[in-house]
């Protein structure tokens, strides 16, 4: 079996919960990253991936202290200088270094970043892997990962059966997890999700091995948020499906939830990008522009309100955008410029994290 590293250095900065009002505005990352840089927002952590370098901002909603060794200036290691794959959703992490290697951590709502509590093992056979979905609900964590030949592996820290393993003879070219599910791409471009099914969330009903069914035809993404899926088509059409209590799925309603795919209303052009929070969704277009649908607590949807919207809103203030990425408390952008602006609950304080001082 292959052990997961767990050693990590971060350069972290903090976003802590500022309690702003109705239409919170929209707040710019320190620095500048190149328009190649990946964007990845969880619950308590937003992380750039930025020529193959990773380096995350914790984030803090409750009270923005965080431990003293966070002033320490980080020392470099020599695992994850640099990552080929990285994944984060809610609270917990995972990435691959060049040599096949993967590491994992958690942050935490005190604005700590740390190490994983048990290190995952996955099989030799999924080394390196080519694809990879992190995800949990903070108490169970997981990752699943998929090689060069598109077989799928998952691991959960959890002592009892893991909530995600998946079917022996799903092949998969991409993969995205949320809470308690994962959803994959086929090799003939359809969706497949296993997992948690509260709110319809794997596409059908019950917990059957059967794929998503109602997709217009092949699709190029999957996305996964809390309790709902959203798929992007090579038109550039979303669709989605699962919980719908805030309008998540964009179709124009809002209701408890929809088993099948609906196709979401109101896009002003076709899609590039895909990017799910707890209870909202984001979809980057083709033309540069943001526009968000959902849960708007604390302005995530980034349009100047607090008021939920059941079809897409466009997030104000961004152009030229070559990344979104949503968490619980906050949505991000990336434009050209190599500029992040951020909406939710947050504002942005410097710091940074030796993660190597919190190893035991």
């Amino acid at each position: 079996m292959f052990e997961l590293r767990a050693t990590w250095l971060l350069t972290v900065i903090s976003l802590v919960g500022c309690g702003a009002g109705p239409g919170a505005q929209p707040r710019d990352v320190p620095g500048t990253f190149t328009p190649a840089a990946e964007l990845h927002v969880g619950t308590y952590a937003v992380c750039i991936v930025d020529a193959g370098v990773p380096s995350c901002f914790a984030v803090d909603s409750s009270r923005g202290s965080y431990d003293e060794r966070a002033t320490r200036k980080p020392v470099p290691l020599g695992f994850l200088a640099k990552t080929s794959l990285f994944s984060l959703t809610g609270s917990f992490g995972c990435a691959v270094d060049a040599e096949g290697k993967v590491g994992c951590f958690e942050a935490s709502m005190s604005a700590r970043i740390e190490p994983a509590r048990k290190a995952p093992f996955l099989d030799d056979a999924l080394m390196p892997p080519v694809a990879m979905a992190a995800g949990g609900d903070g108490f169970t964590n997981f990752v699943c990962v998929a090689n060069a030949e598109q077989r799928v592996g998952c691991h959960s820290d959890s002592l009892g059966p893991s909530p995600t393993l998946p079917p022996d003879e799903l092949r998969a070219k991409q993969l995205s997890a949320g809470k308690g599910h994962v959803c994959a791409i086929t090799p003939e471009g359809g969706a497949f999700c296993w997992g948690s099914n509260d709110y319809g969330e794997l596409g059908h009903e019950g917990f059957g091995r059967e794929p998503v069914r109602g997709l217009p035809g092949p699709v190029v993404e999957v996305a996964a948020g809390e309790g709902h899926t959203c798929a992007r088509a090579e038109t550039g059409e979303v669709w989605c499906w699962g919980k719908n209590d805030q309008g998540q799925l964009g179709f124009g309603e809002i209701s408890e939830k929809s088993v099948e795919p609906r196709q979401v209303r109101g896009l002003a052009g076709p899609a590039a990008e895909l990017a799910l929070g707890a209870d909202h969704s984001c979809a980057r277009l083709v033309s540069g522009a943001v526009q968000c649908w959902g849960d708007n607590t604390g302005g995530v949807l980034g349009d100047g309100s607090e008021s939920a919207s059941a079809t897409p809103v466009a997030m104000l203030g961004v152009t030229d955008v070559v990344r979104v990425g949503a968490g619980a408390y906050q949505t991000c952008a990336l434009s050209k410029s190599g500029r992040i602006t951020c909406f939710g609950m947050s504002e942005v304080i410097s710091m940074t994290i030796d993660l190597n001082d919190l190893v035991r």
